[in-house]
């Protein structure tokens, strides 16, 4: 539970959580032996959610060199959310990419969970990665 920034997630047993503070990161949670990451961040921004969402995954497929897999609109505990799957290009060994994009009704504040693994282990780890960022909920 982080207190100063309004959250709650659920992560395993052996995995760890920690403050992550640099700029919008709040947040950090792995898995034991590091391979797994789990990032929370926070922002804000005036557009509307779609306009947001496109920015936001324009730049994502840029920043990682990621190809695009998939995008899903859900509701997270009553908010808003979409979920972005890719397969980055980034460096020697291929990473599954998942990011969540949660959008606080009645203010622009926009929880992003950004998380990745190896490619080959997409089929053990994304289904971890889902449950954590559908356990968000506001305090």
């Amino acid at each position: 539970m982080d207190k100063a920034n309004g959250y709650r997630v659920d992560y395993p047993k052996g995995w760890k959580a920690s403050p992550y503070i640099s700029g919008i990161v709040v947040a950090e949670i792995n898995k034991a032996d590091k391979s797994t990451g789990f990032q929370i961040r926070i922002t804000e921004s005036g557009l509307s959610s779609i306009a947001y969402s496109e920015w936001y995954l324009g730049r994502l497929i840029k920043d990682m060199k990621a190809e695009f897999l998939s995008a899903k609109h859900l509701s997270i505990n009553g908010m808003p959310a979409i979920e972005y799957a890719l397969k980055s290009g980034r460096g020697p060994t291929p990473y599954f990419l998942k990011s969540w994009l949660i959008f606080v009704p009645t203010s622009n504040k926009i929880y992003i969970i950004q998380s990745g693994c190896l490619m080959n282990e997409r089929s053990t780890i994304d289904p971890i990665l889902s449950d954590m960022a559908e356990s968000f909920r506001l305090n």
